[in-house]
């Protein structure tokens, strides 16, 4: 982690190096031509009311320009120095949090593509028990997959669940402005407006509820695949029964081998 933040802080530091050095160039050239402005041109009533002569103005003038460009390039350069020697501090800080949401996540993925995989499983050992599957008189194992594409379709559900949190969340968001901000003037962040609370849950709604489903409507989509292959597969095959039933006679001839 030193060593990374070493790395980052030397590059920062170089393209500040390299930047404040380009602007140095171009703050030079606005002295050159503000001086040229000011030493040519003419005094204001104000200025000869006050006393001060033309060189005089064009000093302070320049000087103030100067002091003003330093003061923004040690803001600049001093937030640089301040982030990145925190961010490093920051990081190592936050291993226990890290730990704690990696396991979080990890629980979630988990459970998520287990889901879809336990469905399959359920409904497959169910039919296959139910249904007698490989017993005389019964379905084949490799029928089976042609019962399980409702699967498919009730994984759509996550599709209105989707929906329906996008709108209650923008709902919530247009309330936070309206109501909130314009008729009882509370700020838009404030969490005294029962609205902001449920604006955080958008986070919720978009960034994690909506991943998994948005995964698990993935892991099914591959295992519809899987099916269709499957029930193409048989089309084929029963077309080819009918091909024999109608034409038993008609084979196709490999053609002679010439010699």
């Amino acid at each position: 982690m030193v060593q990374i933040a070493d790395a980052i802080r030397d590059g920062a530091e170089g393209f500040f190096k390299t930047q404040y050095g380009s602007v140095s160039m171009a703050i030079l050239l606005a002295v050159v031509i503000l001086c040229i402005y000011l030493f040519g041109g003419s005094t204001t009533p104000q200025q000869e009311s006050s006393g001060l002569g033309r060189s005089t103005s064009a000093y302070i003038i320049v000087a103030s320009f100067l002091l003003g460009a330093l003061c923004s390039g040690i803001a600049g350069y001093a937030g640089m120095w301040v982030s990145v020697r925190a961010n490093v501090r920051v990081s190592s800080a936050a291993r226990e949090a890290l730990q704690v949401a990696t396991r979080a996540g990890g629980l979630s993925a988990l459970i998520v593509v287990g889901m879809a995989a336990i469905g399959i499983a359920v409904l497959y050992a169910t039919f296959y028990v139910w249904l007698g599957v490989d017993s005389p008189g019964s379905m084949k194992v490799t029928d089976l997959p042609l019962l399980l594409v409702g699967y498919g379709f009730g994984a759509s559900v996550a599709l209105f669940a989707q929906l329906g949190g996008g709108i209650y969340t923008k709902a919530a968001d247009v309330g936070v402005d309206l109501v909130g901000k314009v008729e009882q003037g509370i700020p838009e962040d404030d969490p005294r407006n029962p609205a902001v609370i449920i604006t955080d849950l958008d986070e919720v709604e978009a960034d994690v509820r909506r991943l998994r489903l948005e995964l698990k409507q993935t892991m099914e989509m591959y295992s519809n695949a899987c099916k269709e292959a499957l029930t193409a597969k048989h089309m084929l095959s029963a077309y080819d029964h009918v091909h024999e039933a109608c034409w038993p006679n008609r084979r196709m001839e490999e053609p002679q081998k010439q010699e």
